[in-house]
């Protein structure tokens, strides 16, 4: 009797150990799911903004070529 009793100790901790595991093991993925979603966002967000930051540097290019042509322009009507 005793030994049964020390047989099914053993096995509802045996079994609670392996839902332990799957707790743990379930948790490692949803941390690994947050940490991918977590990366690809601010890959996302990283790519937006080197967009934004291109943008402005073809305008600023733009605008400074602009103001070139329209400087030598005056400068060869003064002429």
């Amino acid at each position: 009797m005793e030994r049964e009793k020390q047989l099914m100790d053993k096995k509802r901790l045996a079994e609670q150990k392996i839902m332990e595991e799957q707790v743990y093991a379930q948790l490692w993925a949803l941390d690994l799911q947050a940490k991918e979603d977590r990366e690809r966002r601010e890959a996302e967000e990283k790519k937006k903004r080197i967009g934004d930051t291109m943008a402005v540097l073809d305008w600023q290019k733009d605008t400074r070529t602009q103001n070139n042509t329209q400087e030598k322009q005056l400068t060869d009507l003064e002429r």
